[in-house]
């Protein structure tokens, strides 16, 4: 029993050690700066884990790929290893707007050859609702696409949704009875009937 004891008070001693709060964190694009020089980001008090979300600026850097690493303080002075994440920083042109779009659906016809999107003058974000035909596409899973074009010509890569597609015009069975319950299931015929 002593040995147990002493199992259960060094097991205590030795979580209790693990059990650090994260006091400060800090960001950085492509090159380590070094532990401590990358750019802070002030964090609230917490119990260990770190949920919060910030708005980090992308100025300075240029179209393409990136990695942004991140590594976290504890309240013993002890640096994380960083974690990164990848990210395509596309850019918009200065000075240009939206001047087109297309969508369509699996496969790409070609750029300028989609179905067409009417858009109207911009500022360069496109925050319009459209009604898509989808006549002519089985039922099942499908792949929708859009790009747009900017004023200058240049085309963007193009943004792909999974979407499906349910037949509702085709015929259905009457429902001839129906059943409910409240938290858990009688199982198929057992429930109270409507």
């Amino acid at each position: 029993m002593k040995k147990l004891n002493l199992f259960l008070i060094i097991g205590l001693v030795w979580c209790a050690n693990f059990s650090q709060s994260i006091t400060s964190a800090e960001y950085f694009f492509d090159n380590d700066p070094g532990v401590g020089n990358g750019t802070t980001i002030m964090v609230n008090s917490n119990s260990g884990e770190f949920t919060q979300t910030y708005s980090i600026p992308t100025t300075g850097l240029n179209k393409g790929f990136h990695s942004l690493y991140f590594r976290t303080l504890n309240d013993e002075g002890n640096w994380s290893l960083y974690d990164r994440a990848v990210l395509y920083l596309a850019g918009f042109p200065s000075g240009q707007t939206l001047l087109s779009a297309e969508y369509f659906f699996d496969n790409d016809p070609g750029v300028g050859n989609g179905n067409i999107l009417v858009v109207n003058s911009n500022s360069g974000n496109l925050t319009q609702s459209y009604n898509i035909q989808t006549t002519g596409l089985s039922e099942g899973f499908h792949s929708f696409y859009v790009r747009a074009q900017v004023t200058d010509g240049t085309w963007g890569l193009y943004d792909r949704q999974i979407i499906y597609i349910k037949d509702f015009t085709a015929v259905g069975a009457d429902i001839v009875s129906a059943e409910y319950f409240i938290d858990s299931d009688p199982g198929t015929g057992n429930g109270t009937s409507f």
